[in-house]
């Protein structure tokens, strides 16, 4: 009796050969990140990034993270796709190791240079809301440093450990913030002689006067602390968790007592980040010149541009309370319009707004409803966005930054689902093919 097509064994070699094929495509579908085999993990996405430490040719960014976790960034002028960039403590030690604490500073910039970057935090990829970060170098300053002395201190734990991989950020009125990490012994030092005005434009020079903020954290337990010029160098040990108004005497505050106007404290209406309060997203004007508003940081200059046949560019300052208000001087064309603002926000960071709105050609009837006037209130704080990204990898000599190869972002969606689905599919094919032509099973 003659043996059928499933009783043949050149089946029975195609059955392997698929099952050898789906497994190929299914570990390169994996590898090359189009199928995801786990989410975001909580302990990777980075929480209170910050930009401080903004010089003409650096700057720094800070964050926290739940748990250990790789840090670096990916930077450039027109995209992120320039150099990677690895967390201080990574440079020094020439190895990439897990922290819950990071600070990454690119160094050797260009003045006045804007800079997109994105944040590679373990396996993944953060956004800003979709989009790269953004921050701008401050101009080269022809005057000397000043001869200032720097914040040198220490923070302990509550059990008397020092305390190590921790914060420190610096802040007073009127000029940057600054950044740094606590030593292995808990130490820190904060340069001075370079500090910088809120505009960046001259260096800062502390008084008599002034009252500095310390804050300091390493993600869960935190101090604020308050003190004059006259104790910065050493500043009184600190104690993790506790909270320090150094201008009264030495003792921590009660737990529920803050030093007054802790750091980061704003005043009040001094909180928001670059808003468009007018136009709200596709609305419409019979008015040829509209008037455009909205908030900024106190005295933040302000980049407009209005996408038209016009194509409108400018710049303009918001007030001391942080209000701005913008009108052409010239007729926009009928038709469909966009605004884009650019300007920082309280950490430093550019960013950039955009609505859309229409314009009707002078003496058409439009109902249109009044806009409100502009009122101020802080903007919420943007979630950080995940893309799946590879963690970078260290050659035996490494230098303050490594270029990195361009990187194709994981397709995702239908893709993941189409690919994982389509291997599934061969390989079960060929497992039916494989044990058809073995066991000869009648069909």
């Amino acid at each position: 009796m003659k043996r059928g097509f499933w009783g043949k064994k050149v089946p029975g070699i195609f059955g392997l050969f698929f099952i050898i094929v789906s497994l190929i495509a299914t570990v390169y579908l994996v590898r090359e990140g189009i199928i995801y085999l786990t989410g975001a993990s909580p302990s990777e996405i980075p929480n209170e990034i910050k930009v401080t430490n903004i010089t003409d040719s650096s700057f720094s960014v800070t964050y926290t993270t739940a748990g250990g976790v790789s840090g670096s960034i990916n930077i450039g002028k027109t995209d992120d796709s320039e150099e990677t960039v690895l967390d201080e403590r990574d440079q020094l030690s020439e190895s990439l190791r897990q922290y819950k604490t990071h600070i990454i500073t690119p160094r050797n910039l260009i003045p006045s240079q804007k800079y997109k970057y994105s944040i590679l935090s373990g396996s993944e990829k953060i956004l800003s809301e979709g989009t790269l970060f953004e921050v701008e170098t401050g101009p080269k300053i022809d005057e000397s440093p000043s001869s200032q002395k720097p914040i040198v201190g220490k923070v302990i734990t509550e059990e008397g450990d020092p305390s190590s991989d921790t914060l420190v950020y610096f802040s007073t009125e009127g000029s940057q913030q600054l950044s740094t990490i606590t030593r292995e012994d808990g130490s820190y030092i904060l340069p001075l002689n370079s500090l910088r005005d809120g505009t960046l434009s001259s260096h800062f020079e502390l008084n008599n006067e002034s009252v500095i903020k310390l804050l300091i954290t390493e993600g869960e337990k935190t101090s604020n602390v308050t003190l004059t010029i006259g104790q910065i160098n050493p500043v009184p040990s600190v104690i993790l968790s506790n909270d320090y108004d150094f201008t009264v005497n030495l003792n921590p505050l009660p737990k529920n007592e803050l030093p007054e106007e802790s750091f980061p404290k704003k005043e009040e209406g001094f909180t928001q980040d670059p808003e468009i309060n007018t136009p709200e997203d596709n609305q419409s004007f019979t008015d040829q010149k509209p008037e455009f508003s909205g908030t900024a940081q106190p005295n933040a200059e302000i980049e407009i541009e209005i996408h038209s046949d016009e194509n409108i560019k400018t710049k303009i300052t918001a007030d001391s309370s942080g209000s701005w208000e913008y009108r052409p001087s010239d007729s926009l064309s009928a038709g469909e319009h966009t605004i884009t603002i650019k300007a920082k926000d309280s950490n430093g960071v550019l960013k950039t707004i955009m609505r859309r709105f229409t314009v009707f050609a002078q003496g058409t009837q439009v109902e249109q409803t009044a806009t409100p006037s502009a009122t101020l209130t802080p903007s919420p704080t943007p979630i950080p966005t995940i893309i799946a990204s590879p963690t970078p990898t260290l050659t035996p000599s490494l230098p303050s930054s490594i270029t990195a190869q361009p990187t194709i972002p994981p397709t995702g969606g239908e893709t993941s689902l189409v690919g994982g689905l389509l291997g599934a599919g061969v390989a079960i094919f060929g497992v039916i093919i494989f044990i058809l032509t073995r066991y000869k099973i009648p069909l």
